[in-house]
């Protein structure tokens, strides 16, 4: 579940908010925090990655530009 989002970071900019829990990353499933650091790697950074989310009753897909020092 996303707690919270920076004011000028990725996910501000993929207009994630928070309370939104995030169920799939470039297409793989999402069960945790863990998984998205592992799916977040370098070869990422810069790209257009689309971004599944819950958000209250509604799949929603977003895309998140992930920056470098970000997750």
């Amino acid at each position: 579940m996303v707690d919270g989002v920076e004011t000028a970071g990725a996910a501000k900019k993929a207009e994630l908010e928070p309370g939104d829990i995030i169920v799939a990353f470039a297409g793989s499933p999402v069960s945790g925090g863990d998984d998205i650091h592992s799916l977040l790697t370098a070869d990422r950074i810069g790209i257009s990655t689309p971004l599944k989310v819950l958000r209250q009753l509604e799949l929603l897909t977003l895309e998140v530009v992930p920056q470098e020092g970000q997750s």
